[in-house]
């Protein structure tokens, strides 16, 4: 059992809620009532289950799963019932308990109040730390440039909002967000020492000013959080992959496109942290998920074109990042090359960037994932 903390605007209230899985199984819209349960014993294997009232859809699930203001109506009670999503979950810890045809004797579903996963952790890190993970590549798809070494050194102050994405330092026990902000709950995600936040942003700034492409591979030990039940001493390696401006990517550019996409007061990316202004790119690449959620053909496209030649044009670094120790090294593949100019679709006509990726659907992604068709 867990207790949650309930922050309200002038006080807090806290609920239990049992939680658990390796794999978080739960069923929802359901209090129970197996149609096939598992034989008693049986470590895997697939229970069926009746839905209660309504039906949690695909969509309706995905939909939840971005809802950023849940986190802001969960602070105001008359607005939760109102707006918040809530569905009944029964949360199956173990393989036995998929035996009963209705959840155990005293293992009763519970409301649940679900919105934006964004809201407790952004890029999914913590739980690839709770298996135990200790390769990982993470790609920070976000809507805060990174502030470029001569503006934002972290070795002699703490960042604000404008310096960085606040998931990062909140790794580190730094918090953005004061304590009662209702909306976003960063406060329990301390995993890293606070003293290896600094070496973390100096690498990526390093990465940025090379205009290659802003990674940076750094080897990090993990602190005790019992919050999230993650055990200190874990030696893990992070691959940060940090959405930016990138100098050689904007120069291969052909020049109307360049004219239309580079910061007019930052022509020649010497400060990436200056974005477009006006006009169809404006913020790119770092497009405004609370403003810019629909985004236009060729917006998808050039996103989808400089995510994926980042990736190539760092290769090594993510094979090195994923090859576990002592594997051989893989054969040459035959990736597209890059090349410039290519049928850029102004027009949505269907053409696709020369990286291989196919053209999206204009979904902004926020979840550390690259944008998908």
């Amino acid at each position: 059992n867990v207790t949650y903390t309930r922050q309200r605007f002038f006080f807090t209230e806290s609920q239990v809620r049992e939680v658990g899985g390796l794999v978080e199984p739960w069923a929802a819209l359901t209090y129970g009532a197996a149609t096939n349960p598992l034989p008693a014993g049986a470590n895997n294997g697939t229970l069926g289950i009746h839905g209660g009232p309504g039906v949690l859809t695909v969509g309706g699930a995905t939909g939840a799963s971005s809802y950023a203001p849940g986190g802001i109506f969960a602070s105001v009670t008359s607005i939760t019932e109102k707006f918040g999503v809530q569905v009944p979950n029964w949360p199956v810890r173990r393989a036995d308990e998929g035996g009963h045809i209705a959840p155990p004797p005293g293992k009763h579903a519970q409301q649940w109040l679900v919105a934006d996963g964004g809201i407790v952790d952004n890029f999914n890190l913590i739980p690839m730390l709770q298996r135990g993970v200790q390769h990982v590549v993470l790609f920070i798809n976000t809507d805060a440039p990174l502030s470029p070494a001569w503006k934002y050194d972290p070795k002699d102050r703490d960042p604000v909002m404008d310096d960085i994405d606040d998931n990062i330092p909140a790794y580190f026990g730094i918090e953005l967000w004061k304590p009662n902000s209702p909306g976003f709950f960063l406060v329990h995600n301390t995993v890293f020492r606070r003293e290896d936040y600094a070496g973390v942003v100096i690498a990526l700034q390093a990465a940025q000013a090379s205009g290659q492409g802003t990674v940076a591979t750094t080897t990090l030990t993990t602190v005790e959080n019992p919050w999230w039940g993650i055990s200190g001493g874990l030696t893990v390696n992070v691959t940060w992959v940090y959405l930016g401006r990138v100098a050689s990517w904007e120069q291969q550019l052909p020049q109307d496109i360049r004219d239309k996409v580079a910061a007019k007061k930052d022509l020649n990316c010497k400060n990436p942290h200056l974005v477009r202004e006006e006009g169809m790119f404006k913020n790119f690449p770092n497009f405004k998920t609370s403003s810019q959620q629909q985004l236009e053909v060729p917006q998808a496209n050039l996103l989808a074109d400089l995510a994926g030649w980042t990736v190539l044009n760092n290769k090594e670094q993510f094979i090195s990042a994923l090859r576990p120790t002592g594997a051989p090294v893989p054969p040459e593949t035959n990736a597209p090359e890059h090349h410039w100019p290519f049928p850029f679709p102004w027009h949505g006509n269907g053409s696709h960037p020369s990286n291989g990726t196919q053209p999206t659907n204009g979904t902004q992604p926020t979840n550390g994932t690259q944008p998908t068709n």
